[in-house]
């Protein structure tokens, strides 16, 4: 059956946690959609040897900004991401210290479009160009989208 709620058109919002075991040699993804062809767009996270960067796919291309360059082996590290159709994409960085919410940076670039597929709701990824073992480890996934039932906002 087609999922006639995840939509592209409403504003919504993923908040994770991940762990790595290493951070050399290595790229990762925490993203909502996934990256399965053309036709799949994206928005969240991607970790590349340590360097945590916001990412926005749609059809065309890809956006990415620099959100922490010094990421450590083996620390929980939670992350929201924001988005607004048609607009942009917020990223933030929970402290593990205060749990505030801290605004990291924005992608305006790449945004799914609202008619873009949304066959594809979550994905981690984690993959390795060096020998060693690597691990991409989470306890938790959060999704918020606003609803409409009957072409009501609720």
């Amino acid at each position: 059956p087609t999922n006639t709620y995840l939509s592209w058109r409403d504003p919504q919002r993923f908040r994770s946690n991940f762990v790595l075991s290493s951070l050399t040699g290595q790229r990762a993804y925490i993203r909502r959609g996934a990256d399965v062809g053309a036709a799949f767009p994206y928005y969240g996270f991607r970790i590349d040897s340590g360097v945590l960067k916001g990412v926005s796919e749609d059809t065309v291309g890809q956006s990415t900004i620099v959100l922490d360059s010094a990421l450590v082996a083996d620390r929980v590290y939670m992350v929201e991401a924001q988005y607004e159709p048609q607009d942009k994409i917020l990223f933030y960085i929970i402290n593990n210290n205060t749990q505030e919410k801290q605004l990291k940076g924005s992608l305006s670039t790449n945004l799914p479009k609202i008619s873009d597929s949304t066959k594809a709701f979550l994905e981690y990824e984690l993959s390795n160009d060096s020998a060693a073992d690597k691990q991409l480890s989470s306890s938790f996934f959060e999704y918020i989208q606003r609803r409409r039932v009957f072409g009501l906002d609720t």
